[in-house]
């Protein structure tokens, strides 16, 4: 355990907690009473141990999981951002490219997750 931060029980049970309810709001006060510690302590423990703030944390774990599920699924991104627990694909496109530089549709083309839609070509008469 780094000093001042959490104990390694305490960090495996709040990211279980992340990853459990990434589609939901997950507030900074249930990570710390799952950690057992009050929320203010748990703030700097948290920062200790993970380098983030807490919600900078989860949105972090939110664009993982969309990467994810851009390269595996052929899903919209307003699908995506919804199961990622975002509000929109407003909300999403913002934060992902505050995270990652480009937009979501870029990173997705660029890597090849986006599949192909399958229309018809229609021959010139």
């Amino acid at each position: 355990m780094q000093r001042g931060g959490l104990a390694p029980w305490q960090v495996l049970r709040v990211k279980a907690l992340v990853e459990a309810r990434l589609a939901d709001r997950v507030t900074s006060a249930e990570l710390a009473a799952a950690a057992r510690l009050s929320p203010s302590h748990f703030s700097r423990a948290f920062r200790a141990s993970f380098g983030d703030a807490p919600k900078t944390y989860v949105n972090r774990r939110r664009i993982a999981r969309s990467k994810d599920m851009m390269l595996s699924t052929g899903d919209s991104l307003a699908a995506i951002a919804l199961a990622c627990g975002l509000s929109d694909q407003a909300h999403f496109c913002r934060m992902f490219r505050r995270f990652e530089g480009q937009s979501p549709s870029v990173w997705r083309r660029l890597r090849g997750g986006e599949r192909e839609a399958a229309w018809p070509l229609i021959a010139a008469e």
